[in-house]
């Protein structure tokens, strides 16, 4: 079901978010992405594209700012790869 639903970039930036569930600032996605040759607009574009589809999620508290995989995240991965409590 990934295959049909998430092209291969989309896949890595999710696939960044397993073993962070506290979370990822933009920033750290920028610097964990770099490898992956896109632009911040592009970056932005498939972060949002990502939270329209459910499998991420944005929170705020204060000034920060951090981007969350959720469990349809997970599950379109593989749910089974990453059990978190």
């Amino acid at each position: 079901m990934a295959d049909t639903l998430l092209n291969p970039i989309q896949k890595k930036i999710l696939t960044l978010f397993v073993k962070h569930k506290e979370g990822l600032s933009i920033e750290e996605i920028c610097e964990k992405t770099k490898n992956l040759s896109i632009s911040g607009d592009e970056l932005n574009t498939f972060l949002w594209e990502l939270t329209s589809l459910g499998f991420l999620r944005r929170e705020e508290s204060g000034h920060h700012k951090k981007w969350v995989i959720t469990y349809g995240g997970l599950a379109i991965l593989g749910g089974d790869d990453y059990p978190w409590p």
